[in-house]
């Protein structure tokens, strides 16, 4: 898919194809948004329209780039993912092919860190290295759902592209933020708890789904929180059900059972 497919995202990512078109994009990304989000697409959507040399600042899906960067074999892409962390083993590695000079026709780097916002300290640190010293011939794009678990210093170094979710009632999400939306009202109007299970129950069927309701929470929180006039709940209680869904979250990150994870955050918002 070309870059354009995402300018729904918003004006940020249209942003993007001016920078490239006129050559002064940046070294490093900060791509954040949560998991309903595809940052991954975004993110290879970018380095193709940064690539690409038949349709560049959009990517033309039919050179040879841009369809070995879908297929994952473009030798000078670079994806790091870890389903619990990113250690600084990864950072390292990646630091050696970047060192390198580009081998493939793009004449360019590119690195994805999926998940950027679980690498260690020391993994953050040892990344910090090469965001001071940039390469000339890197792009560097660290997909994130919460920045700010990046240091500082990490992310005053990088480009942010915070990803909204304005097409978001145009897609199969639009039920899963009305559940949620229907859950916080039974849990303000204290709705018998096995009443908010048979909802969960239809929501959240794995781990994943898990995950995507906790967004959907958090959106619906939202809400709340920036609008003062909510009759639902105020904002302070609304900010307090947030730090909530984020502590559900790392559990359920951590390898919590994801059913024992969701119970305990609506029992713990019924209180």
């Amino acid at each position: 898919m070309g870059l354009s497919k995402y300018f729904k995202y918003g004006k940020s990512l249209e942003s993007l194809r001016g920078a490239i078109l006129n050559g002064n994009i940046t070294h490093a990304y900060i791509i954040e948004g949560d998991s309903l989000i595809d940052k991954l697409g975004i993110a290879k959507a970018f380095a193709k329209a940064a690539l690409c040399k038949e349709n560049p600042g959009e990517g033309c899906d039919r050179c040879s780039i841009c369809r070995r960067i879908d297929k994952d074999s473009y030798e000078d892409l670079h994806h790091i993912q870890d389903d619990k962390s990113i250690k600084n083993e990864a950072i390292e590695h990646l630091q050696g092919e970047l060192a390198m000079m580009p081998s493939a026709e793009g004449k360019m780097h590119v690195a994805i860190i999926e998940s950027a916002d679980t690498m260690t300290a020391r993994a953050q640190n040892r990344l910090l290295k090469t965001l001071e010293e940039p390469k000339a011939n890197s792009l560097i794009l660290l997909l994130s759902e919460n920045s700010v678990n990046l240091l500082p210093t990490v992310r005053s170094r990088c480009a942010s592209i915070r990803i909204n979710d304005a097409d978001l009632n145009f897609t199969d999400n639009k039920n899963l933020l009305l559940n949620a939306e229907t859950l916080m009202k039974m849990v303000v109007e204290r709705n018998l708890f096995y009443e908010q299970k048979n909802l969960l129950d239809k929501c959240v069927k794995d781990r994943h789904g898990a995950l995507n309701f906790l967004d959907a929470l958090q959106r619906v929180l939202r809400e709340y929180l920036v609008n003062s006039s909510s009759a639902v709940m105020d904002r302070n209680k609304a900010a307090k059900y947030i730090s909530y869904v984020e502590e559900a979250r790392r559990s359920i990150n951590g390898n919590s059972n994801f059913r024992y994870a969701i119970k305990n955050l609506v029992l713990k918002m019924g209180r």
